[in-house]
């Protein structure tokens, strides 16, 4: 590439840096915790629709189908759980500080919102809208038709058409008409998709080591900890975490997975199911004897991050590191005290070639730029260590993303298991517009100043 086209790129990609800082930096919200079968995404990012990868950020506009024989997990900051079943279609229209707001336009979800989670979830249907409050677990199902029903285990929903609206308590449901009517009547016996979730809500509840270990803000992510690998003690790092993998030969943090373009910036995407916690907070350390540790941020000090790693890249490659305690990650956007944003400062490049790691053996992922850019297994490369070379650029790498690069993992779906055309026609921004944002129950979602009519 010519020094002028290279010159152009660099300014391509600085723009969409700017433009999407505070986008960037408020992912972390939610992610993809579980996917089984053939579920796919569509997101601002990449504007179709393409598979879905466990541990993908999710954000304000996103929408998921699962098709036959499928299912997926989201889990959202907070203590909320989100599962959806085969032939779901759902759309995340607002995730806020204190409330979430979904629309299931055709299919089965699970909500858990555990004592202490958030204030309210709302889940829409085509004719209803369901309010989830704190400690609750509430199935909704519905039909593209309009017909719902609202099912509460624990604590209570209410739920709003433009006839009024009714609360249910639990051990009760509400079953909704093509034409509104309403009837509530006792929960039946459990079915296979109840008896899946609340085993998954067991798994998810008896975490109990590593609570020891984490700050409050990354309970949520205990159990992967707990299923995945060990606590030990290591000496100025305090107790870190180990991996099953750790001791594996060649294997490395931030290795199985790929970089993805998400809401402007490069994403590590780890298909290790317990990969987002300790890719996405804390730092990394390699202990002798025992491999590679991820070291958990303090109480106070958890900052969700793209990816810590000190970067370098060159014409023909990319290379990454993991950081460790004290380094600075030079990002997008604010990311805590050890970190800079490169929008508003440049990268420092004698940090960069003394990061800790660059010397530990295998520490330094190294891929060529089109690997980099479609996420396929490219040509063989040298493996001369990139952090010691003077000729390679420092911080994250100026590469305009690709279309494949918008996607979490380069995997195909058959046309016959991506969304029918129902769905695809579908637009959340609609859903944003029809069912206003409603503060407690200070008024209707369904139009404002209007007080909802209680119909039971």
């Amino acid at each position: 590439m010519g020094i002028a086209s290279r010159a152009a790129a660099l300014c391509a990609v600085v723009i969409l840096w700017a433009a999407s800082a505070a986008a960037a930096a408020q992912l972390g919200t939610a992610r993809l915790s579980l996917v089984a079968g053939d579920v796919q995404m569509l997101t601002e990012d990449t504007n179709e629709w393409v598979a879905a990868a466990v541990n993908t950020p999710l954000a304000e506009g996103d929408r998921l189908w699962s098709p036959e024989g499928s299912r997926a997990e989201i889990q959202v900051r907070g203590g909320v759980q989100v599962r959806v079943d085969a032939r779901t279609a759902l759309d995340i229209v607002d995730l806020g500080r204190e409330s979430f707001q979904l629309s299931l336009a055709e299919g089965r979800a699970y909500l858990t919102n555990r004592k202490g989670g958030v204030d309210r979830i709302r889940v829409d249907t085509p004719y209803a809208s369901t309010g989830i409050y704190d400690n609750s677990i509430v199935m909704v199902d519905a039909t593209s038709g309009g017909a719902a029903v609202v099912a509460v285990i624990k604590g209570y929903a209410v739920v709003e058409t433009r006839q009024g609206t009714t609360r249910v308590s639990a051990g009760s449901e509400l079953r909704l008409t093509v034409d509104e009517q309403a009837e509530i009547a006792p929960i039946g016996s459990a079915h296979e998709w109840e008896t899946w979730n609340r085993k998954r809500d067991r798994v998810l509840a008896d975490a109990a080591e590593s609570l020891r270990y984490v700050p409050d803000e990354l309970d949520d992510y205990a159990a992967d900890l707990d299923a995945n690998g060990r606590w030990l003690y290591a000496g100025e790092y305090g107790y870190v975490w180990s991996p099953r993998v750790s001791a594996v030969v060649d294997w490395a943090p931030y290795r199985l997975g790929r970089w993805t373009w998400v809401r402007g910036s490069y994403v590590w995407i780890s298909y290790e199911p317990w990969g987002w916690a300790p890719y996405h907070y804390g730092r990394w350390v390699f202990v002798s004897r025992v491999g590679w540790c991820w070291v958990p941020p303090s109480r106070g000090a958890a900052y969700w991050g793209p990816g810590y790693v000190g970067w370098v890249y060159s014409s023909d490659t990319v290379a990454w590191v993991p950081l460790a305690p004290g380094e600075v990650y030079y990002g997008i956007g604010f990311y805590g005290p050890f970190s800079v944003d490169i929008t508003n400062v440049a990268v420092n490049p004698v940090v960069v070639r003394t990061y800790r790691h660059i010397h530990v053996r295998n520490a330094v992922t190294i891929i060529d730029r089109d690997t980099f850019i479609t996420g396929r297994r490219g040509r063989s490369i040298a493996r001369e260590n990139p952090f010691i070379s003077a000729r390679v650029e420092v911080g994250p790498p100026a590469i305009r993303p690709a279309r494949e690069t918008r996607r979490p993992i380069d995997k195909r779906i058959a046309p016959e298991r991506q969304p029918p055309e129902r769905i695809r026609k579908l637009k959340p921004e609609e859903v944003r517009r029809d069912r206003r944002p409603v503060p407690g129950d200070a008024g209707s979602v369904f139009g404002p100043g209007r007080r909802p009519a209680k119909c039971g």
